[in-house]
């Protein structure tokens, strides 16, 4: 009794082995668990990608080190404290002869001019008080740079978030197609089932088995390239995202209607919307401010710079320091007449970078009108094949059941079922690619506006 069941147990060990087996070799791993994964959403591929890729991460680090050129820029104005520790010796002591003040004769006697070895400790400070407005233009010459790496680090998110968002569209594509080719592998399984059993009772030839058993060998290659297709997809997004995804979310086919719900719509005069909204015009005007700042500070080097100085010190032959201890202050104007027309150069310069930006502005603006009624021709154009495709979509499905019925009653052929099969599967992927592209062509239109993800559900 005791041998029976475990037996029994066997038994069922292997029966579920065995399901086990055959469910991943139907399904695969990744599908028999999907279900416990949480759902992938653009808005969670997003969230990932603003925290992991690393070219967000790089284009921020420009924005501090934007910050601490303004920093460096500030510090001008402020005061310098040093402390110093110095030990000289010379070869001789310093004496200086002493004169009769009243007759104006020089005397025998000699008065000590220094220490022949001394120590010095001292603590001295400068401060700028007027640098002929070089260090204030430089200040907002280096603010106005600090703007443009914001605007840059900007467009930078926004380039990266378009990728993202094409990434997730064509998964979600591949997918679909993935999905279409396993219909049409059990499409395919099913009607050579019919032909089998039409041919065991005699009712068709074997060239029809062999035709249909080419036509599930195809079927099974299609499916093989969809896997393909669908990983290299996962590869893509997660290249994009800067992390791995595929086991950790899964995909929920979405039905064409679900992501058509959203009306498809371009905003009133588009070019000017993106005139405003695009970080680059905005960074390309602050370089120019930037650059006409810096001309300003070039020839503020030619107006005279007056500089506060003081210094507290001791001076002794012996360390520490302390038999001899006084302070100073002094107040300096300095003017540079002459220096090689240095300074005319580099306000030169400044102002000619200020002019090559205004160039480079205006093609910029030709460039985003391009950019823009190119991605809106693209939309309209997706959105019209969407309902196109729609529509081949029920011809097709309505061709093939009734081909498959002509077929079952023998009135219809065999290359009547495979061609209208083959015409479903076509009309299938060519919806999934029409709204699919309609999607990612949204996303170019948002991207080409300047609008983030985000900003475009605010607005």
């Amino acid at each position: 009794m005791h041998m029976c069941r475990r037996c029994n147990a066997s038994w069922a060990l292997v029966i579920f082995l065995l399901f086990l087996c055959s469910s991943f070799t139907l399904l695969g791993p990744y599908e028999v668990f999907a279900s416990e994964l949480p759902e992938l959403t653009l808005s969670e591929v997003l969230r990932i990608t603003k925290e992991a890729n690393p070219t967000i991460a790089a284009a921020s680090r420009k924005i501090d080190q934007a910050a601490a050129r303004v920093l460096q820029a500030v510090s001008a104005k402020s005061p310098t404290l040093d402390v110093s520790l110095a030990y000289q010796e010379t070869e001789e002591e310093s004496n200086y002869p002493v004169y009769d003040g009243s007759t104006g004769t020089r005397t025998t006697y000699y008065a000590k001019g220094g220490f022949r070895r001394s120590w010095k400790a001292a603590m001295s400070m400068s401060y700028l008080l007027y640098s002929g407005g070089s260090v204030e233009n430089n200040i907002k010459a280096q603010e106005l740079a600090k703007k443009v790496a914001e605007a840059e680090f900007k467009r930078t998110a926004q380039q990266v978030e378009n990728d993202a968002t094409r990434a997730y569209y064509n998964l979600l594509k591949a997918n679909d197609h993935y999905m279409v080719a396993k219909e049409a592998l059990k499409l395919s399984q099913e009607h050579f089932r019919q032909v089998e059993a039409f041919y065991k009772h005699g009712v068709v030839p074997k060239n029809e088995v062999l035709r249909v058993q080419v036509a599930v060998s195809q079927a099974e290659l299609d499916l093989i390239q969809a896997q393909s297709a669908l990983d290299i997809a996962w590869l893509v997004l997660e290249r994009v995202a800067g992390t791995e995804m595929k086991g950790k979310y899964r995909l929920v086919p979405a039905e064409g209607e679900s992501l058509l719900k959203d009306k498809f719509s371009v905003p009133k005069d588009p070019v000017s919307m993106a005139f405003k909204m695009r970080p680059e015009i905005k960074a390309l005007e602050s370089a120019r401010q930037s650059a006409l700042r810096l001309a300003r500070a070039a020839m503020g080097k030619k107006r005279p710079q007056i500089l506060l100085s003081g210094e507290a010190y001791k001076l002794d032959e012996d360390f520490p320091p302390d038999a001899m201890d006084d302070w100073r202050v002094s107040v300096a104007a300095v003017w540079t007449l002459y220096d090689g027309q240095k300074a005319e150069a580099e306000a030169k310069e400044a102002v000619a970078k200020a002019e090559e930006v205004l160039y480079s502005l205006e093609d910029l603006k030709r460039g985003i009108s391009l950019e823009v009624n190119a991605a809106i021709k693209k939309l309209e154009a997706a959105v019209k094949r969407i309902d196109v495709a729609k529509n081949q979509v029920a011809k097709a499905e309505e061709d093939y059941r009734m081909a498959l019925r002509r077929y079952s009653a023998q009135v219809g052929t065999n290359i009547d079922v495979l061609d209208a099969r083959v015409a479903l599967i076509n009309a299938k992927n060519n919806f999934s690619d029409a709204v699919y592209e309609a999607k990612i062509a949204e996303a170019d239109l948002q991207f080409a506006l300047g609008a983030t993800e985000v900003e475009k559900k605010d607005s």
